[in-house]
């Protein structure tokens, strides 16, 4: 993780909570190969008016342009009447044609039908990206599994949906006000979808209704900004779309509450010639903000995944939906209360209910007798069980040490215990976790390895660098907060290395050396 990542990583983690996503046309010009609005306009110009040709735009872009939104709503009610004249022509005896006829309406028109279609077949599958570009879709990918808590889009295209499959869509401001939405893992398509045509936002009449309607969706998305970071990606920080919503939301808030807001604002903005990345502070309609300007985003994305939440957002969305359910149903019909252990490769649809009330360290004895050694070393990696230390010291631990030849992390609990344990060997020295092979290959080395290069050399594989991190680096080199931050990354990013062979002895040997470490070195 280099620098840049690490500071975006540092802004968002202010906020302690996931952030949501604006999504803006750059990242669909950029990952799908699509038009600008000026484009899109331009082609369709030349389908209504063909005689004029590449003059065609021009024509209804005469004294239009320089108007809201760069007159750009005005030039396509003008193109959309003769597109839908000349469709009608092209198409009267067409399957198309008598498919539609009765269908099209003052929202439904052939104008946004054909619009909704060039999108719709706009795939990643159709285009070839280059490497960099595939890692960037990958790493954004990745974050969408538990470091986004939503996507907003003004985009009509399913870039989105294609990148985060397991979210939730909701298109145009309608769906988005009067459904139940949960505020995890949901998509909020607010200028509409290429599956709906009619929903798209695009004409004259299309920008007035969504203009009487807009404060709606903003008192909707300021309780988002209140609870979440926003980061706008694919929009110029002069985008009139952006600058109506942060216009809207200025007229609600006090200057102390819009500082407050603007402390949770990054706006990501492509700046091809920009050859360093740069942090600089701006201001947008009264809102104050940080301003990340760079040539790349797959530091960006690896930023933000950095920041993660213990489970999927998918599953965090049915859990929230379901205890949502609970309280507004009366007589609880139907609902059964079940334990469920609940992990990355539970399905969400398995989940009928899931509630639990008070600590952890309310759970029986017998629950405490049929604790796995895993549930420990992810405890101590990430110290979010709050077991009862007495409980787990009395019954757990003797009964899982015997199963796993002695070799657990229990100085956690031990530290917190100040109980013993019978039959287990003192540690004066982290070498004594190490088996004699790794002692004597240690023995052999001139130099020890340099941790931050070690693991960016390793390339994500987390589980090759803690197979490494034993063999290259002395132990008396070994950097107790650096190897908390690896294994956070390391298990959040690919849980399965503590379950898989050949993996999980070099992950669990690391977790045994960071607990000793930590809890017991002296």
């Amino acid at each position: 993780m280099n620098e840049v990542s690490k500071k975006i990583a540092k802004l968002l983690k202010k906020a302690n909570s996931l952030p949501y996503v604006f999504v803006g046309s750059g990242m669909s010009r950029r990952y799908l190969h699509t038009d600008s609005w000026e484009e899109l306009l331009r082609d369709f110009a030349k389908q209504a008016a063909p005689d004029f040709g590449e003059h065609a735009f021009n024509q209804y872009a005469d004294g239009r342009r320089g108007k809201d939104l760069e007159g750009f709503p005005g030039i396509a009610s003008a193109i959309e009447r003769d597109f839908n004249r000349m469709w009608f022509l092209k198409n009267a005896n067409s399957a198309d044609g008598k498919l539609y006829a009765e269908k099209f309406n003052d929202v439904f028109t052939p104008f946004k039908l054909e619009i909704a279609r060039k999108f719709c077949n706009q795939t990643l599958d159709t285009v070839d990206l280059s490497e960099p570009l595939r890692a960037e879709i990958n790493c954004l990918k990745k974050a969408g599994e538990k470091s986004i808590a939503g996507i907003i889009t003004t985009n009509y295209d399913n870039l989105v949906e294609e990148l985060f499959p397991q979210y939730q869509t909701y298109i145009g401001q309608s769906e988005l006000l009067f459904a139940q939405t949960y505020g995890f893992g949901e998509i909020y398509k607010i200028h509409g979808c290429c599956s709906r045509p009619e929903s798209v936002v695009i004409n004259e009449n299309d920008y007035e209704d969504y203009n009487e309607k807009q404060a709606y969706l903003v008192s909707k998305l300021l309780t988002l900004f209140v609870e979440h970071p926003v980061i706008f990606l694919g929009y110029s920080l002069n985008d009139p779309n952006i600058l109506k919503i942060l216009e809207s939301l200025a007229k609600c808030l006090t200057k102390q509450q819009l500082a407050e807001l603007g402390e949770r604002f990054l706006f990501i903005e492509y700046a091809p010639g920009c050859a360093n990345t740069e942090f600089v502070e701006t201001e947008r309609a009264g809102v104050k903000m940080t301003a990340i300007r760079t040539n790349e985003f797959l530091s960006v994305f690896r930023g933000l995944c950095e920041i993660w939440s213990k489970y999927p957002v998918k599953i965090l969305r049915k859990l929230k939906k379901d205890v949502y359910e609970l309280v507004e149903d009366v007589h609880n019909s139907g609902v059964s209360i079940q334990v469920l252990n609940i992990d990355d490769n539970t399905d969400a649809d398995d989940i009928q209910m899931v509630m639990g009330v008070g600590a952890f360290s309310a759970m029986g004895d017998v629950g405490y007798g049929s604790l796995k050694a895993t549930d420990l070393y992810l405890d101590v990696v990430f110290d979010d069980k709050r077991f009862d230390v007495d409980k787990l010291v009395e019954i757990t631990l003797p009964q899982l040490l015997k199963q796993n030849s002695g070799s657990l992390p229990v100085y956690k609990y031990l530290s917190e215990s100040g109980d013993g344990i019978s039959g287990l060997n003192a540690i004066a020295n982290v070498r004594e976790l190490l088996s004699a092979t790794i002692n004597k290959r240690l023995l052999k080395l001139s130099t020890s390895a340099d941790f931050d290069e070690l693991v960016q050399n390793c390339n994500d594989d987390y589980c090759r660098a803690s197979a490494k991190i034993v063999v290259e680096i002395f132990p008396e080199h070994y950097d107790v907060n650096k190897i908390e931050s690896f294994l956070r990354l390391a298990l959040t990013e690919k849980p399965g290395c503590l379950f898989e062979d050949p993996y999980k002895t070099d992950i669990k040997r690391l977790i045994r050396i960071y607990d000793w470490l930590k809890y017991a070195k002296k």
